[in-house]
Order: structure tokens, then sequence, then C-alpha cells
């Protein structure tokens, strides 16, 4: 958070961007307060310890609740391959990417073809005269 500046149209301009999908506070409800229960949920089963915990009631308060939306480069894109779209997304700050990538079947036969034929070569030439 320590680089993180307030939002100025400077740093959209000539890009592509979009507004935001979801409300701060219905992200909070519907995605943020579940994880964050299920954490809690999880610390008090090990703070109780044992084999079997029954929780039977607990109260959860969410005071002084603020919302920050950052505005983060993330670069979209659609391959298709095969007549199946593959969507990735490259993360612009660290460069990591996510998504599935699409598997070609034959260039991975061939692969593994292709490596067995280099590995009898490498036999015939060096194990079959090393014995004699």
């Amino acid at each position: 958070m320590q680089y993180t500046h307030p939002y100025s149209p400077e740093f959209v301009a000539g890009h592509l961007s979009r507004t935001y999908d979801w409300d701060a506070e219905q992200v909070f409800r519907e995605r943020t307060e579940p994880r964050m229960e299920s954490v809690i949920d999880s610390t008090i089963r090990a703070d109780i310890g044992g084999n079997e915990q029954r929780i039977t009631s607990r109260d959860i308060r969410w005071r002084g609740v603020q919302f920050s939306q950052l505005l983060l480069p993330v670069w979209m894109l659609t391959v298709t391959f095969q007549q199946k779209p593959f969507q990735v997304a490259i993360n612009g700050v660290t460069g990591e990417v996510q998504g599935r990538r699409p598997w070609s079947w034959v260039k991975i036969t061939l692969a593994v073809i292709a490596v067995l034929i280099v590995i009898c070569v490498i036999y015939w030439l060096y194990g079959s005269s090393g014995g004699s």
C-alpha cells in the first residue's frame, strides 16, 4: 500500500479501462465476509483443539469497515485454440500469468516420441559399445 497514489485520469490516458464491476459493499458482503468468517471458524476450531469441535454459536461484529478501491494494471487476453476460448490475466506489476493453457496432445506426443528416439540413439551409440 506504500506505493499507492490517489486516482488521476492521467494514469489511464491512452489505455482501455473499465469502471467497477462490483460495488465495494457488495464485494464485502458476498465475497470478503464469507472468506473472513471461514478463517474465523478455522481459528476457533484450532484454538479449541482436539479431534472434534462443535461451535454452537459465534458473534461476529464488523466495526469500522472501510473500503478502498484500487486501480491495478491487469492485461486480459483471450486465445481461441481448437474452437475453445482460453482466457489469461497478466498482472501488470509482477508479470504473473493466471489462466488455463491449451494443450496440444499431438505436440506432446511428438515431443515424447522425439525424446525416446534421442534416448535410443544415445543408448545405441554409447550403451551397446560400452559392454564389449
